[in-house]
């Protein structure tokens, strides 16, 4: 989500559903948009369902009662993070208990809703069978995150940018001149980790949708009062303003990306592989990593 449409959110002062794809895609965009709504204190619930692929679906196959039935039922977003983080555990072996235990007092300790605290830390003493007092005193060793202090220091040499770098920004340029180029990159690569590129990219979609068009020039003045991207814009504007415009282009600077993307993929699954003692998780991991090796040939 864009800050733009979080602003909007925060202006209605409703609670936000989140309720989207039932992938792992979807679960993960549950839980950024989820992380940026309650920085920005916009209250939410979230709906995870089960069997059809999207929300559309379910309710075609399912009928309105049971969506709303879901609806009804939804979870806190402090539930759903809980649930999220006993993915990839086995619950059954102290190590990972350990683990997720720590995980849920790490979460529990950045808020300041003592009830929730209360609620929780007898939830986990139960089912984990640890003393609550033991508990308490581990949550209050943990020391809520502090605001960052920002200080003034020295304007940056330019970071050299290199192939990869270069192709995302020829990327969002083509994404300024067309809505078919935002589509091609919503279709093949969604997702830039480049916290700056995610958020012009995500800016380039909301407009294209919000105005079914968009031009360099109109995107320019879109952008002309966001401070943090707005800079950028101009130099990825000003360094590709000559360059020849065509699908064909786009798709080989894709392809680049997508390249680098796998790779980056299959190093941290290397690692991954190599940290992992059980043996299944580590074929698993290793049959993810040849068919990752496939999809670059």
């Amino acid at each position: 989500m864009t800050k733009e449409q979080i602003e909007l959110l925060k202006k209605l002062r409703v609670e936000v559903v989140l309720c989207l794809d039932n992938d792992n895609a979807g679960l993960i965009a549950t839980l950024n948009n989820g992380e940026e709504l309650e920085k920005n204190n916009v209250p939410i619930s979230v709906i995870r369902l089960s069997g059809e692929k999207d929300p559309d679906e379910y309710i075609v196959a399912n009928g309105k009662d049971a969506f709303i039935n879901n609806l009804n039922h939804s979870l806190t977003y402090f539930e759903f993070k809980m649930n999220y983080l006993k993915q990839n555990k086995d619950l059954n072996k102290i190590e990972d208990q350990s683990e997720y235990i720590k995980e849920v007092l790490s979460n529990l300790a950045q808020k300041d809703d003592v009830i929730l605290r209360e609620v929780t830390l007898n939830s986990l003493s139960k089912e984990y069978n640890v003393d609550v007092s033991v508990l308490k005193s581990q949550l209050d060793s943990i020391k809520p995150i502090a605001p960052k202090v920002v200080k003034e220091e020295p304007i940056p040499e330019p970071v050299k940018k290199d192939a990869y770098m270069k192709a995302v920004e020829k990327v969002l340029y083509f994404m300024m001149n067309g809505v078919e180029y935002v589509e091609a990159y919503q279709k093949k690569i969604g997702y830039f980790a480049d916290e700056i590129y995610r958020e012009i990219a995500n800016e380039i979609v909301y407009y294209a949708d919000s105005n079914k068009n968009i031009t360099v020039a109109d995107f320019i003045t879109y952008v002309s009062d966001k401070d943090s991207i707005r800079d950028k814009v101009m130099e990825i504007v000003n360094e590709s303003a000559n360059d020849e415009i065509s699908m064909e282009i786009m798709d080989d600077y894709i392809q680049a990306i997508l390249k680098v993307m796998t790779k980056n993929e299959i190093k941290r699954l290397k690692l991954l592989m190599k940290n992992e003692l059980d043996v299944d998780k580590k074929m698993k991991l290793a049959m993810q990593i040849a068919e990752l090796k496939k999809e670059d040939v």
